[in-house]
């Protein structure tokens, strides 16, 4: 007889989870505290923290400026980010969606960079802890999100890896009792569309049109309001950029280690030596399996758990073009994996905890990126785990 969830041993007991999340919480304390003395200060205007969110930040002011367009043509932004922030150094790009651009609009009019990134970086952490209350209920464990990579990650690149998670938890647990919300939130998930690819393709499969029918009207709203803030050309430039991002991500970036950070299985086999085309087959063939399964184990008789985690999964694999930072959607499946996996492989659940960090570690180091392989593993593990129990229900709250 196949065991609940609730008869299950925990992957750590309470006392060792503590503990070790301490640990590894103390450790990147002690590492951002060292980044923070290593930079100059941020008493002058051209000395702040350097990071990602300083593209958003310039695009802002761009939009300040009446140049709201050409914030996606590279060398003007270049230009604009290097004038203010001489130490930024990679490849420059602004591939996010209008939606993305109404977004960060706000953060613009604040004059320095902490009194802007730390609003954005603290409504990020807010909804998504929030949506992970509404899922989970009681007796979370904090501590597992703070000492995460993904956590970590975000916060000192400042990028919005907890944003996107936060509104494609609340689009799952959402889609059969609130769909009204589900459709709300899949439209501002559009922010970042290549995480989105899998859910219309699940409201379709249920037949969630009232789910739809919100997303449309979300997103046709906040369409016409970009038109009239932003501009019309702003949507034709952005069309045009991504480009630039189809050629950074063939190209690694053009030598300035693109694949690295990208964890999709496309960069795992061109990190391998594989040709382009060859990386593409691979990655569409084995994303349109992983859709399906995904849609075929999306069912009433399997818990929210454990098609929400292929879900999940499936949101990370599709896209060729997914970063590091968008890994910190793997906390959802490692809050939730650990209700229904067999105890024998929860050590996957320890791997999804710092895998934004070991896949970049690992590509640098060894030319392997772990990302992908991991991810895969994940998706058949909680697979076989609907496949073997199909009727498993682990409570999750639904109010």
């Amino acid at each position: 007889m196949t065991p609940s969830p609730g008869d299950r041993p925990p992957l750590f007991s309470a006392r060792s989870i503590t503990r070790t999340g301490g640990i590894v919480l103390g450790l990147y304390l002690g590492f951002a505290a060292a980044f923070l003395v290593l930079i100059p200060g941020s008493s002058s205007p051209r000395s702040v923290l350097v990071s990602d969110f300083t593209v958003y930040w310039s695009a802002a002011n761009l939009w300040r400026l009446g140049l709201a367009a050409q914030a996606y043509m590279e060398p003007v932004l270049r230009g604009y980010v290097l004038d203010r922030f001489p130490a930024v150094l990679g490849q420059f790009g602004w591939f996010y969606p209008p939606l993305f651009y109404l977004c960060i609009l706000p953060f613009g009019y604040l004059p320095l960079y902490f009194p802007a990134f730390l609003p954005f970086a603290g409504l990020s952490l807010t909804l998504f802890m929030g949506a992970l209350k509404h899922a989970l209920g009681g007796g979370i464990r904090w501590v597992i999100l703070f000492s995460s990579a993904g956590f970590w990650l975000n916060l000192l690149r400042g990028q919005n890896g907890l944003l996107t998670a936060a509104l494609l938890l609340l689009t799952l647990i959402s889609l059969e009792k609130r769909p009204r919300w589900a459709g709300v939130s899949l439209a501002l998930l559009t922010i970042k569309p290549q995480l989105a690819l899998f859910l219309p393709l699940l409201l379709l499969k249920t037949r969630a049109w009232r789910a739809m029918g919100w997303g449309v009207l979300t997103g046709g709203s906040l369409t016409g309001i970009s038109l009239w803030v932003l501009g019309n050309g702003v949507w034709n430039h952005w069309l045009s950029s991504l480009s630039w991002a189809q050629a950074l991500l063939e190209h690694d970036g053009f030598h300035s280690d693109y694949w690295y950070h990208t964890t999709s299985v496309y960069t795992f086999l061109r990190l391998l030596g594989v040709a382009s085309g060859w990386s593409y087959a691979a990655h569409i063939s084995l994303a349109l399996l992983v859709a399906g399964c995904s849609l075929w184990a999306w069912r009433e008789d399997v818990s929210l758990e454990q098609k929400g985690s292929l879900a999940v999964l499936a949101s990370l694999l599709l896209s060729p073009y997914v970063m590091e930072y968008d890994l910190c959607a793997t906390l959802i499946v490692l809050y939730w994996g650990g209700r229904f996996l067999d105890p024998r492989w929860r050590w996957v659940l320890v791997v999804l905890w710092q895998l934004p960090l070991l896949s970049s570690l690992s590509a640098a180091f060894i030319g392997v990126q772990l990302a992908a392989p991991v991810l895969l593993l994940t998706y058949l593990l909680v697979l076989r785990s609907v496949v073997r129990q199909p009727t498993l229900r682990a409570g999750i709250r639904s109010s």
